[in-house]
């Protein structure tokens, strides 16, 4: 065990933490100037030289000798005691210094002084984020259930930690994961899961420029070996929008363009399935809308005698015909939670069955709030500090109110927009404002993570800070001016009924029918239509000015769904239904 002192100058303070955490160091404390840590290998010192070249480093046994030496190295010097260069000489060539006077001994010390690496030092890296929370009971059972099923569904309530622990097995994994994320907030658009798949086996990102996308597309369809090749490049080119103008498939009626893309759907996981064994993971499927249910249980209908493995998470068992292999998921085992208070340094906690989301926030605080006291340390002050084992709401509050004004800006606005959104979208609701100055610090955060975009680390989260947000309607009906922009009638409906503005939303619910049906997703487009009519009729009760002809042209355009799905009885029910109130009309 090694004791390693440098000097640390204000503006790099922390870079030089970062970096003593990222190399394992323990015990980490400060004073004025100078950064102290407790190290299991004390090869650290030429990594730490290598990135802070001007620094004063000084290694011993003892805390107080480390810092003094580090007091009286020069820049860019390390120096170490007598009687902790025994070990270090394998690995480094030294120069003797002689007796030197260190601040706080009584005696002379002989130091020594580092000047050469003798061999290679290979000091392995941590993240300075917390690690995966080890599940192993429950990883063995869900990996068994794999292996001998074809369908396995993952049941826990929210927080316990489903999707990490499918992420874990996915990074792990031999298979070829596709890995389908599905959301509460905004409800997810019809087929959207579907869509998420076919972008991931056909490689194919969504802001791909037209032309490339449909060149990637007939590449990997090429690969893929896909039998009717016409047909599935056609009904995707339809089907995901990147076709400069409408294909033949849009021509077809409904119930055969339905066809075509279960078709296309259940081939191209077979043929990439043949092409290198493939997991599929539908991540809280309870969010999906109801067309997307449907054609995922036709699916697997289909393909149930290929080596496909399908999981799926839920916070309750969904049927999906067919008999899925179930593993439930509990709370955390207090033992696990008692080597992470040992491995974060904290005392005092008496472990008890516990949310993983709990914990995270709780430790992810314990961290930060720790380096801010080490900080304090290095200004000359206290630093003392507590952070009690709350409830959730008070560890998100805690963490929030660390963030700076323009990421706290960034997380309310994010929250109204959903639990993804993008860098587009805030500066469209926040203009002036600079997001740059933010990314750091919602970086460090345990509230969200950034990639090519912005995600809530839960949906707690975003809950708890949409919550908490006064001018929310506000901000919902800007976005519904947004996404009306954006040719996205969904998103607006949604955002018009959180900004009060139902009279609004009618034509859009209309719309958000009608894309449905272009995407073949008709039980959703019908969900839309009733949705559209319980509004209408709220409406009415409210004393709001509505145009009751729009239920009529409502009822016939669900007649025309079922005619054209060959329900013909169900249609004459709607067709009557036009024609009698057309009758209550004419006799007023």
């Amino acid at each position: 065990m090694y004791h390693i002192a440098l000097s640390v100058e204000e503006n790099e303070f922390r870079s030089v933490l970062n970096l003593l955490k990222i190399y394992g160091g323990r015990s980490i404390q400060a004073r004025p100037g100078i950064l102290s840590a407790v190290f299991e290998d004390g090869g650290v010192i030429w990594q730490l030289r290598k990135e802070f070249p001007e620094s004063q480093i000084g290694v011993s046994r003892y805390q107080g000798i480390a810092v003094g030496l580090s007091a009286i190295a020069k820049s860019g010097e390390i120096l170490v005691d007598q009687d902790t260069i025994s070990p270090l000489m394998e690995s480094f060539e030294f120069t003797s210094l002689g007796l030197m006077n260190i601040e706080g001994m009584r005696a002379q010390l002989m130091v020594y002084r580092v000047e050469n690496l003798l061999k290679p030092v290979e000091i392995e890296k941590r993240t300075l984020h917390l690690p995966y929370l080890d599940r192993e009971r429950e990883e063995q059972i869900l990996t068994e259930a794999i292996d001998k099923h074809n369908v396995v569904q993952l049941i826990g309530r929210d927080g316990i930690g489903k999707t990490s622990l499918l992420k874990h097995l996915a990074q792990k994994s031999e298979r070829d994961v596709h890995f389908i994320p599905i959301w509460d907030y905004p409800p997810s658009i019809p087929f959207e899961p579907f869509e998420t798949l076919i972008r991931s086996i056909l490689r194919l990102k969504p802001d791909t420029p037209i032309g490339d996308a449909q060149e990637i597309m007939s590449d990997q369809l090429k690969r893929l070996q896909v039998k009717d090749f016409v047909s599935s490049y056609y009904t995707f080119l339809e089907f995901l929008g990147i076709g400069e103008e409408e294909t033949i498939v849009a021509k077809l009626n409904l119930p055969r363009r339905y066809e075509m893309l279960k078709g296309a759907i259940a081939e191209l996981i077979v043929k990439a399935n043949a092409q290198g064994r493939i997991i599929i993971i539908f991540d809280d499927l309870q969010y999906a809308d109801r067309s997307s249910l449907n054609l995922l249980k036709q699916i697997i209908n289909d393909i149930i005698t290929v080596d496909v493995k399908i999981i799926y998470s839920s916070e309750y068992p969904i049927d999906l015909g067919l008999r899925a292999e179930s593993v439930e998921l509990g709370l955390l085992n207090p033992a696990i939670q008692q080597e992470l208070f040992n491995t974060f340094g904290v005392e005092g906690i008496e472990p008890g069955p516990s949310l993983p989301l709990k914990l995270k926030l709780y430790l992810s605080l314990v961290d930060v709030e720790r380096d801010r006291a080490i900080y304090r340390e290095y200004q000359g002050r206290s630093g003392l500090y507590s952070i009690p084992f709350k409830e959730i709401d008070w560890l998100i509050n805690r963490w929030f109110d660390y963030l700076t004004d323009p990421a706290k800006i960034i997380l309310q606005n994010g929250s109204v927009i959903g639990n993804r959104f993008t860098d587009d979208v805030i500066r469209y609701l926040q203009p002036k404002l600079n997001i740059k100055e933010a990314l750091l610090d919602l970086a460090n955060s345990e509230l969200i993570s950034i990639n090519n975009y912005y995600q809530f680390q839960h949906r707690f989260i975003r809950e708890h800070i949409y919550n908490h947000i006064p001018d929310r309607e506000k901000i919902h009906k800007e976005l519904s001016e947004y996404y009306h922009q954006q040719g996205d009638p969904i998103r607006t409906v949604f955002h018009l009924l959180r900004a009060d503005r139902g009279e609004d939303a009618v034509q859009f619910y209309i719309d958000a029918a009608e894309f449905a049906l272009r995407r073949s997703a008709w039980p959703t487009a019908l969900d839309y239509y009733s949705e559209a009519k319980d509004l209408i009729r709220q409406l009415i009760e409210a004393k709001k000015d509505v145009d009751l002809d729009i239920i009529i042209s409502i009822d016939e355009r669900i007649g025309d769904v079922y005619r054209e799905l060959g329900d013909e009885e169900t249609a004459l029910k709607y067709y009557k239904s036009v024609l009698d109130s057309y009758r209550d009309i004419l006799k007023e």
